[in-house]
């Protein structure tokens, strides 16, 4: 069995093959962010020591956490958790346990861990604000792994005591007076929403009582019997690690979607199949705009595209959605609320036992329609508009005019080119002035 490492961006994969139970070779990739640690878990994979913890007194106890989390977890849970129990490891453990051998955990040194794992920042995440101080769902996450790991050193008698049972993590206090969706925040926000696809999101999330990821997953195929009052619902949309994709089953992936530009990325946005069908009964107003908004799009649609996708055929991307969530109550000034929230208050009931959803649309006197953007939007999405084209007409200008300076047969030179001109503004420059005195 050949491991291989290999590296990408900041993180280590290490690749290998295993047989499953029904005796297909498959490939597995273990994630790293150090090098000594996928060194180690080559090696360990190489002499067959994958199903195998070796450890005793004198072990490093950041050594078999490694090592626990290698064996034991990958084997017996999912890719996930195995990763979410590596990436507590990386981010956090290894910067309290130190240098501590087996032996030397005791009652004294398993509270110091603790007090000393309370104390981090928050892991730093692309386009978020750091926290100050690490979030309570890693402090549950590592006391759990080392409760874990200690009960298995306790069992092999390397522990007298599982030290870290004893400690209870704080648990914040709740604020009481937190807001909530009511049908006055409801009928305000989207009686104001400008953005088609989003004022046809949440109607849907609203009314349907289906999940965000199925919500995003309805493709036109599934309003063919918008007649008859209601939608299907068979798929989900969900963004996972790339290397959580390929521990899955085809059979249950439509479609992968990968954008330009963000080939980079560690995860990807997929398209899944349900386990079970759903019928969706919706109210005459929410099936009268979808019937409006199929009949639109009705010549530039695919039965298997999602019913926001209209032009590059790419689902409406949960970032997004919630980029235009927010700005949209922003700008109205409305307390921040979820899209997770706004489903469970579609299926709540108010006073008269009658459920919000079937208050609001049966007050309805006139169809849905979404409301047309002020003056200040139109002019700002003009001009972004405009500054794209200005953009794309200038890149075809430039390549119609460099095409004739080098050979044609010879794209691999053309490539170079244009990568150094993109990196060396001076010698864009250079080659424009150029360009110019010949005319």
């Amino acid at each position: 069995m050949a491991v291989v490492i290999t590296k990408r961006r900041k993180a280590y994969n290490v690749i290998y093959t295993i047989q499953n139970e029904n005796g297909d070779i498959e490939k597995r990739y273990e994630t790293f962010y150090n090098r000594e640690q996928a060194l180690k878990r080559k090696e360990q994979i190489d002499g067959g020591k994958r199903n195998k913890i070796i450890v005793n007194k004198n072990t490093l106890f950041i050594d078999y956490l490694n090592q626990y989390v290698s064996v034991i977890i990958f084997n017996d849970y999912s890719i996930s958790i195995y990763e979410n129990k590596q990436s507590l490891i990386n981010n956090y453990l290894s910067k309290v346990v130190g240098d501590k051998k087996v032996k030397e955990l005791n009652a004294k040194t398993s509270k110091q861990i603790m007090h000393d794992l309370q104390l981090l920042p928050g892991v730093p995440l692309r386009n978020q604000i750091s926290n100050d101080v690490i979030c309570a769902s890693a402090v549950r996450g590592c006391l759990n792994l080392l409760c874990q790991a200690s009960d298995y050193l306790v069992d092999h008698n390397l522990m007298k005591l599982n030290y870290f049972t004893e400690y209870r993590p704080k648990v914040s206090a709740k604020n009481q007076e937190s807001p909530s969706w009511n049908l006055s925040y409801w009928t305000r926000l989207i009686s104001n929403c400008t953005n088609e696809k989003l004022f046809i999101l949440l109607h849907l999330c609203f009314d349907s009582g289906l999940s965000l990821s199925e919500v995003r997953a309805i493709t036109w195929s599934n309003l063919d019997h918008l007649e008859d009052g209601y939608i299907v619902s068979n798929k989900r949309i969900r963004r996972l690690n790339k290397n959580i994709v390929l521990e899955m089953d085809p059979s249950s992936i439509i479609q992968t979607y990968k954008k330009k530009g963000f080939q980079n990325t560690n995860t990807v946005v997929v398209l899944l199949k349900n386990k079970q069908e759903k019928k969706v009964y919706l109210h005459s107003q929410v099936i009268e705009l979808l019937m409006e908004w199929r009949n639109r799009y009705a010549q530039n649609r695919c039965d298997d595209s999602t019913i926001y996708s209209l032009k590059n055929s790419l689902p409406y991307d949960d970032r997004i959605i919630n980029k235009h969530f927010k700005e949209l109550i922003n700008k109205l000034g409305l307390p921040g609320l979820t899209l997770v929230k706004l489903m469970s208050f579609g299926r709540q009931k108010g006073r008269n036992e009658v459920l919000y959803r079937d208050v609001y649309y049966s007050s309805l006197g006139r169809p849905l329609r979404c409301k047309k953007p002020d003056i200040d939007g139109v002019r700002d999405f003009l001009n972004c508009r405009q500054v794209m084209e200005c953009k794309e007409k200038w890149n075809q200008s430039f390549k119609e005019k460099t095409s004739g300076l080098l050979p044609k047969e010879e794209h691999s030179d053309f490539d170079a080119l244009v990568d150094k001109l993109k990196s060396d503004p001076s010698l864009k420059r250079e080659l424009l002035n150029k360009l110019l005195e010949k005319r």
